[in-house]
Parts: C-alpha cells; structure tokens; sequence
C-alpha cells in the first residue's frame, strides 16, 4: 500500500510525496527543505562512522566536519579531490577508475584493495 503525504514548496505548489509507509513518505518530503537535506548528510555521516570501513570513515569524517565547520568547500577543503592546476576534474578520474575496473573485472573500485 502506498502512503501519500502532501507538502507546500516555498513557492507555494502543492507537491506530493509517496512511500510504502508514512515515515517513508514523510522522510521523502523532508528533502525539499534544506533543513531536512541537511539533516540527512548529518544522518549519513554519523552511519558511515560507525563503519568498520576506513573507506567509509573517511567519506562520513570528512561529511561530519565540513556540516560543523562555517566555511569551506566538500571537495576541496575535505575530501581533498581537486588538484591544483589540473585539467582532470573527479568525474575524468572516477571515468578512468571505472574503465580501468570494468577492463581488469576486479569488481567495483570500492571493493578493491
């Protein structure tokens, strides 16, 4: 059964959103505010702490301070991605990290070692 829960946009539209329950539906409207987008990198973050994956550590760390710090940017200030004076944006390297993955059949990049 699907649950239907309408909200009001800021402009004042009627929008609706469906879940299969009515913490789904309501999770679903809560990102059309910021605060509820922001409340859901927080939730995010503190998840991929209790992760037993450094990889998903560093990803939840580097999400926890950049929500608890009043400036920087998230790819360059903490996951530290950008390189200076680089043509290679992340999208060309994570392109190349995915061709070089799917040509050796080793699994997904975060499965590898």
């Amino acid at each position: 059964m699907l649950i239907r829960v309408r909200t009001h946009s800021a402009d004042g539209e009627t929008v609706e959103h469906v879940g299969t329950s009515v913490a789904e539906a309501r999770a679903s409207a809560a990102l059309d505010a910021r605060e509820g987008r922001i409340a859901a990198i927080g939730a995010a973050a503190e998840a991929l702490l209790t992760s037993d994956d450094p990889r998903l550590k560093f990803v939840g760390s580097a999400l926890a301070a950049w929500l608890e710090t009043d400036s920087g940017r998230l790819e360059r200030d903490f996951f530290r991605v950008l390189a200076p004076r680089s043509h290679l944006t992340v999208a060309r390297v994570w392109r190349a990290l995915r061709s070089r993955q799917n040509s050796d059949n080793r699994g997904p990049p975060s499965a590898a070692t």
